[in-house]
């Protein structure tokens, strides 16, 4: 290959690579004065939610990642998993939100619910603990704070970043930093130590939904820092788990797999009780 041919296809190369990073925005954030806090909340709440009031879903799944201190991290399962969700505006301006969720852990090789499963790191066998999950928060000024009582000793800190536009998409995220302090062992409960949780949800839609007034399609990749979960039976060891997950947004359950939603109904018929099927 010629010197000149090389640096034509090098040059080609570098274009085809460079364009996406060169995507002009569109104002979108000027446009709907996203820089005052309570019209980017406002936005925020449009991408995670359905219409004010209304319920809406989200499907999931991804793996969870566990890393001791010292080692690699490896995929010690997988995670399906589907929730509702809906935000009702407050009368000061924010909004009221409220989450239920129910996701399963599943075996890498088959995807599906697993009971138990083998420890990578310590090669004994486990007991999983598929959850059911609700969370209901309070939206303003691009900050996060629970809509419910908090246990004595939780620390807890949430916000909604500033949003950020790229191309035609824009993204915003929703980041919760928790810590519980140690709980001394019970005669029906073990001993816990200290527990540092980091939730991050960064959402995704593009633009010109935002632009629109109605329901804006989403979607939501999401991954967590948190202490290692304690049904893995670690014991103290230091470390760090990555819930990484993959979500898309929708008005109902049409897109969640028929095994999950058979089995979410199977194990919780109440969590679909006037909620989009």
């Amino acid at each position: 290959m010629t010197p000149d041919r090389r640096s034509l296809l090098a040059g080609l190369a570098g274009a085809a690579l460079a364009g996406p990073a060169l995507a002009r925005s569109t104002g979108v954030l000027d446009r709907l004065g996203l820089a005052d806090p309570d019209k980017a909340t406002d936005a925020f709440v449009r991408m995670r939610c359905n219409l004010p009031g209304q319920w809406g879903t989200w499907v999931y799944r991804g793996d969870l990642l566990v890393r001791p201190q010292g080692q690699l991290a490896q995929s010690v399962c997988r995670i399906e998993g589907i929730s509702f969700n809906r935000a009702v505006r407050r009368p000061d301006g924010g909004w009221d939100y409220e989450l239920e969720e129910v996701g399963y852990y599943c075996a890498n090789d088959t995807g599906r619910p697993a009971d138990r499963i083998v420890n990578p790191f310590t090669g004994a066998t486990v007991s999983v603990r598929h959850y059911r999950s609700p969370q209901k928060l309070t939206f303003a000024d691009r900050v996060v704070r629970p809509n419910q009582d908090l246990p004595p000793g939780i620390s807890y800190r949430g916000v909604i970043t500033a949003p950020v536009e790229i191309g035609e998409n824009v993204f915003a995220s929703e980041d919760l930093y928790v810590s519980s302090p140690a709980r001394p062992a019970t005669a029906d409960r073990p001993a816990r130590a200290a527990r540092i949780q980091t939730s991050l949800a960064m959402f995704q839609v593009r633009g010109r939904d935002l632009l629109r007034p109605g329901w804006v399609p989403a979607t939501n990749h999401y991954s967590t820092m948190n202490d290692i979960i304690d049904w893995l039976d670690m014991g103290s060891m230091p470390g760090v788990q990555n819930m990484r997950l993959v979500m898309t947004k929708g008005q109902d359950l049409s897109r969640a797999p028929a095994w999950l939603l058979e089995r979410a109904r199977a194990d919780h018929p109440t969590f679909f009780e006037g909620r989009p099927a």
